[in-house]
């Protein structure tokens, strides 16, 4: 009986011993149950090689010379340059397309269209006697360009590479000013008052004028620039543009269209009358649809904001 109660105890020692030392294998989840690990996808290059329409605005400087021929109504010792600045903004609309080459060099074409009202009144005098007035309108302007570029691998504001495109370019522009001037001149030879009750001795003009011309010159000219856009989304670009145009000579036709002269004798000295010849022996008078020869030439800069659409 002793034999039998030790073997049981031994055995129930062993076992709990075996028990302490055992550990159950660790067995994994079901792989349903866990999450399956993506790699993070590759971003897409941004697609240049399309054609694109946006809109744009800014500011608009044109600075405007003219030069005057010389009539007998209106003599060389008079105004013969003016000199005049017109800024203000501009809006406007662009359309193009690009293709993009090996190595990332784009090139493109683009017409752009900008209008912005633009007034300037340039009023002078000379001690010629003379006073005169330039007034000056510009409203819609038209280019024509060659984009050449090259693409940078940016992904700011843009989950894509290739994202910014820095471009140069070179084209061609039209703008169209429109001139109204008025000149006022009193000759430097004057003639003895015959008026009712003028004074002894007192003397007069020997003409006087007011007379108003309009005309208005078409140019052409070479356009250069640069810039740099970049991609806001798959399909969208913001980009900044600086650009500048010399404007050949061109004579705007400056036509006389209404006039008041006055003139020595009784009958000249009222509005519309006819000038005599003066002390020079040159006729005064200009006649309605004389041209006053002048030459016209402009240098615009505009810097403008704009995004594109691209398709």
């Amino acid at each position: 009986m002793k034999r039998l109660l030790a073997a049981a105890l031994a055995s129930l020692s062993f076992q709990s011993a075996w028990a302490a030392d055992y550990r159950l294998p660790y067995m994994p989840p079901p792989l349903e149950s866990v999450a399956p690990i993506v790699p993070p996808a590759d971003k897409r290059a941004f697609d240049w090689s399309r054609c694109y329409a946006g809109l744009q605005a800014g500011m608009k400087i044109v600075d405007n010379q003219m030069k005057f021929g010389r009539t007998e109504w209106y003599v060389a010792e008079q105004i013969k340059t003016t000199s005049d600045t017109l800024p203000g903004p501009v809006i406007g609309g662009q359309a193009g397309c690009n293709y993009v080459f090996g190595g990332g060099f784009l090139a493109g074409f683009e017409f752009e269209g900008l209008w912005g009202p633009k007034k300037q009144i340039d009023c002078a005098a000379q001690l010629d006697p003379v006073a005169q007035c330039i007034e000056l309108h510009k409203r819609i302007e038209g280019f024509a360009s060659l984009r050449l570029g090259y693409v940078v691998d940016n992904s700011f504001l843009c989950d894509c590479l290739n994202g910014l495109m820095l471009y140069g370019r070179l084209g061609v522009g039209y703008t169209q000013t429109d001139v109204n001037m008025n000149v006022n001149t009193v000759s430097y030879w004057h003639v003895p008052n015959t008026a009712t009750g003028a004074p002894t001795g007192s003397t007069v003009p020997q003409y006087a004028q007011d007379y108003n011309l309009a005309g208005s010159a078409g140019m052409f000219g070479p356009l250069i620039g640069f810039g740099f856009e970049r991609a806001i989304g798959h399909n969208w670009t913001a980009r900044v543009d600086l650009s500048a145009m010399a404007l050949m000579r061109k004579d705007p036709n400056l036509r006389v269209t209404d006039g008041r002269f006055y003139g020595a004798t009784d009958r000249s000295r009222q509005a519309g009358g006819d000038l005599p010849k003066d002390a020079t022996g040159l006729d005064r008078n200009p006649r309605i649809g004389e041209i006053l020869p002048a030459k016209m030439q402009e240098v615009e800069t505009r810097l403008t904001f704009g995004v594109n659409r691209l398709f």
